[in-house]
């Protein structure tokens, strides 16, 4: 957490490695302090929200039966959004 505390100070943006060697605690406290909410979906035991963080997303996995966070997984493919494609209405082209 000292990390993270000399992170927010700085303001500094995290690459996606740097992302990634965080503690789950880390990563999720930076989420939620420099992430941009996009959309969430269903899946048969999850829900999942996809935010954007600076050049790359990440999925928080909830759990429905549990009430937790399984997992934060991160991408800068977007290919990986694909899943997200339908939940996108494109009206005004």
């Amino acid at each position: 957490m000292i990390y993270l505390s000399l992170v927010k100070q700085l303001a500094y943006m995290l690459t996606l490695y740097e992302y990634n060697q965080l503690s789950l605690d880390d990563k999720a406290s930076y989420l939620w302090n420099h992430g941009r909410y996009l959309v969430n979906r269903s899946t048969s035991s999850h829900r999942v929200n996809l935010y954007s963080l600076h050049s790359y997303y990440i999925e928080v996995w909830y759990n429905d039966q549990s009430n937790e966070i399984d997992q934060l997984r991160s991408f800068s493919s977007s290919n990986q959004l694909t899943p997200y494609l339908s939940l996108f209405e494109i009206t005004d082209l």
